[in-house]
């Protein structure tokens, strides 16, 4: 960083790390968003959900896959998301973990990503 001192520009010492605390407003929607964004395409990449589990032979017609996860979800569901390469291995993802994932992925990249982004690390951060 460079400061204008006497018509010139002098090089400043770095500004120091300051810790603050974030507050997000996360609505059903923001939450839809977000999860619909990561399971229709982000996280494909290393994960699949697993819909073999009970909840989805209740799955309505014509929903989508990530439409009904978000239900599940808001509904204090647990969605399993399998290993894409090994295909046994298995995560397991609550409404609560995806807020502190969120939470988290907001306190590292607050003003860079995008929606696709924030899903993707939202998700990593708590399943990995």
């Amino acid at each position: 960083m460079y400061e204008l001192k006497n018509g010139k520009y002098e090089m400043v010492p770095e500004l120091q790390s300051t810790m603050f605390h974030v507050s997000l407003n996360v609505s059903g929607a923001d939450i839809e968003r977000i999860v619909n964004a990561a399971i229709d395409g982000e996280i494909s990449m290393w994960a699949n959900l697993d819909k073999t589990t009970p909840e989805w032979s209740d799955k309505p017609g014509g929903l989508t896959d990530s439409k009904f996860a978000t239900h599940l979800l808001m509904k204090g569901g647990v969605l399993k998301l399998v290993d894409a390469k090994d295909k046994i291995a298995y995560h397991e993802l609550s409404l609560a973990k995806l807020l502190k994932g969120i939470g988290y992925h907001a306190s590292i990249n607050l003003w860079r990503d995008s929606e696709r982004c924030i899903a993707q690390n939202a998700l990593l951060a708590v399943v990995a």
